[in-house]
């Protein structure tokens, strides 16, 4: 397991997704990846009937007093308990249907593992995402003026000499 978690970090770092992004872009992710567990629970279901499931299951729990918020000298405390508890639940629910964490991981791993795509804005694109092509041009329009700044600085400094 440790060899593959490796795996999951060197990817993450070969897209610069462990510096380029933040936290909140990835759990923006975390949130795209629950709701497809959410749509698994749910087959031959719409993507609004997904989502509307959802928003109700999340105004009940604000309802209930399960939506807490977290002062700023609390906050890394959270995020730890938080993924952790995240953790005891996916392990539950992979116990419960009769798979390992590593089996769960490793099929991820494999979907991804040669997936390309580009980090724009701290998200990452896939390059199979309708919007990849409009990101990379912004990208490459971005490195322009990136590069066009830098030349001319230069420029400057050399006629300062």
């Amino acid at each position: 397991m440790n060899i593959l978690i490796s795996k999951v970090i060197k990817w993450h770092k070969e897209r610069n997704l462990i510096d380029g992004a933040t936290d909140g872009s990835q759990s923006l992710k975390l949130y795209e990846e629950f709701l497809e567990l959410v749509a698994s629970l749910q087959p031959g279901t719409t993507s609004e009937d997904i989502a509307f499931s959802v928003v109700a299951h999340t105004a009940a729990l604000h309802k209930k007093g399960k939506i807490k918020p977290v002062t700023f000298s609390e906050a890394n405390h959270a995020k730890k308990d938080a993924l952790g508890d995240m953790l005891v639940v996916m392990i539950n629910i992979a116990e419960r249907n009769g798979w390992s964490m590593k089996e769960c991981l490793a099929q991820a791993y494999e979907e991804i593992e040669h997936r390309k795509g580009i980090l724009w804005q701290g998200e990452y694109i896939k390059s199979e995402d309708p919007h990849y092509e409009a990101a990379v041009a912004a990208y490459e329009e971005q490195q322009a003026k990136d590069q066009q700044i830098i030349d001319e600085a230069n420029e400057r400094d050399s006629t300062e000499v």
